[in-house]
């Protein structure tokens, strides 16, 4: 990382998990990508992906904070089963898909369900749909896909990161947590 990079990241104001509600995923397949400008079922080849999932109810939590030029800004987009969101101690990894995202916004929903336009929480930048959640993303831009998997192999936790952050994992763990335990 460069020097400059790393002394952009280390001054980044702090940044803080909110809670956006819940979703249940009953098919045990979670789409992830794009939500297009008018709707339908299928994904643009690059605009996402989908992927097992272990089935039963998820949180959701956005991460808050400045993000040039935007200002106060969605961060980060997490999801994760209510029977890990009090540790989250997963093993996590890149999805084999990225989304390449031109709406501006980012679902995660049920496989089974389709596809619901949403009016995003301006103050969260997020809205709980019938099996998913949208998210308000900076839009233009390729985002990584990361998941989260139990000891069991089972995917039960997945994260897209809008604006980098220097904290240790550690950190992160402790700050999403915390967005978790109150629930």
């Amino acid at each position: 990382m460069s020097a400059l990079l790393a002394l952009f990241l280390a001054a980044a104001p702090a940044s803080t998990f909110q809670r956006a509600g819940s979703f249940e995923v009953k098919s045990g397949r979670l789409r992830v990508g794009d939500l297009p400008y008018a709707g339908g079922d299928d994904l643009e080849p690059s605009g996402g992906g989908a992927v097992d999932v272990k089935k039963g109810v998820r949180r959701a939590a956005v991460d808050v904070g400045e993000v040039e030029p935007e200002g106060h800004a969605a961060r980060e987009l997490l999801i994760v089963h209510v029977s890990t969101a009090t540790s989250l101690e997963l093993r996590w990894g890149r999805a084999d898909f990225g989304v390449l995202n031109v709406s501006g916004f980012i679902e995660m929903v049920d496989a089974s369900r389709s596809r619901e336009g949403a009016l995003v929480n301006k103050a969260l930048k997020v809205a709980i749909v019938p099996g998913g959640v949208v998210a308000k993303s900076h839009g233009d831009a390729r985002y990584v896909v990361q998941l989260g998997k139990n000891t069991a192999g089972e995917v039960v936790a997945v994260r897209i990161t809008f604006a980098a952050s220097a904290e240790s994992d550690a950190a992160w763990a402790a700050r999403a947590r915390a967005a978790f335990v109150a629930q």
